[in-house]
């Protein structure tokens, strides 16, 4: 159901503090393989922050395949047709907690203090 009301409505464009453009939609199947190369802009010190390995392209490719907006809504940002930011929101599917959340945003360093994690 949260498929249907995403895919159809989910879409924005946004100005970045310094005038650039960028377009904010949801990761899509076909994702892989920008996702994977904005990624790997992502200082090493920084990815080791992450939950995930996301050098290891299997991790990626593996997102892109079984998603399930139901669970997890994953979001990028894009410029000039390569994804700068990345990010998600992890719903709690069970229990006392099913209304909680948890938000993952990582920005690649050129776009960073530029206002795109508050668009995304």
């Amino acid at each position: 159901m949260m498929d249907e009301i995403l895919e159809d409505e989910f879409s924005k464009e946004g100005t970045l503090k310094d005038g650039t453009k960028c377009t904010v939609r949801l990761l899509t199947s076909g994702d892989a393989d920008l996702l994977y190369t904005f990624f790997q802009g992502i200082p090493r010190e920084d990815r080791l922050f992450l939950r995930d390995n996301v050098s290891d392209r299997s991790v990626i490719e593996g997102w892109c395949r079984e998603m399930d907006y139901d669970i997890v809504i994953p979001i990028v940002a894009e410029v000039g047709g390569g994804i700068v930011c990345e990010g998600s929101l992890h719903r709690e599917r069970r229990g006392w907690m099913s209304h909680i959340g948890k938000v993952r945003i990582v920005v690649h360093p050129d776009y960073r203090r530029r206002g795109i994690a508050a668009i995304v």
